[in-house]
């Protein structure tokens, strides 16, 4: 006699019928992963063409850079704007360059 009886998915669920106990049990440990920071530098898949423009970002989007940053990396950033004066904060610059084109590959 069976005292729990599977039932169907109906609607969006059904569309996750075909996975395996295993994948969501690999996501669940994936999600759960908190005290690891996935932190590292790779080869960028393309190359950033000219024209480029320096600009100065503006103090919002700084203070988001930086706050970022801060919680990216569980470190002192600081913008260059706000600096008053020695500091063992990592500092955001404001001046960056744009580009205007990205080549992705070798064509």
């Amino acid at each position: 006699m069976d005292i729990i009886k599977s039932k169907k998915s109906v609607s969006s669920l059904s569309a996750h019928d075909e996975f395996e106990s295993d994948d969501y049990l690999n996501f669940i440990r994936l999600s759960c992963i908190k005290d690891e920071s996935a932190i590292g530098t790779e080869s960028f898949p393309g190359e950033l063409m000219n024209p480029y423009h320096e600009m100065i970002l503006s103090d919002d989007i700084l203070n988001l850079l930086v706050n970022f940053y801060k919680n990216l990396y569980n470190d002192h950033f600081i913008s260059i704007s706000s600096m008053i004066g020695p500091s063992n904060d990592i500092v955001v610059k404001s001046k960056i360059k744009q580009y205007d084109r990205l080549r992705i590959g070798a064509d």
